[in-house]
């Protein structure tokens, strides 16, 4: 029998994600307390996306308007051409965009 025919398959799975999700938060509330903690912990830097907005994005802006790369970039120039459409938009929305992007 086909896995799409059975009645509340799907859902049961959805269930099971839902739960491990929240058992996931609870771990990374207890753990760290603040989402500012948790960034602090895990990116080494208490601003949020730091690569991107220390390094990706300043760099994807400049390589298309000037020649070289910035001191302090260690990343290919490809990838910056790659992240120049988000680059074209303002800070915050290129992070929104970027975060989209790294869920998928």
């Amino acid at each position: 029998m086909d896995m799409h025919t059975i009645p509340g398959k799907n859902f049961r799975y959805f269930l099971a994600f839902i739960a491990m999700s929240a058992a996931i938060l609870g771990y990374y509330l207890n753990e760290w307390h603040t989402f500012a903690a948790f960034v602090e912990a895990i990116d080494f830097h208490p601003q949020f996306m730091q690569d991107f907005v220390g390094h990706y994005y300043p760099m994807s802006r400049h390589i298309l308007e000037a020649n070289g790369r910035n001191p302090g970039y260690f990343y290919t120039s490809f990838f910056a051409v790659l992240l120049y459409p988000l680059c074209t938009l303002d800070l915050q929305p290129a992070m929104i965009a970027w975060g989209a992007i790294q869920c998928v």
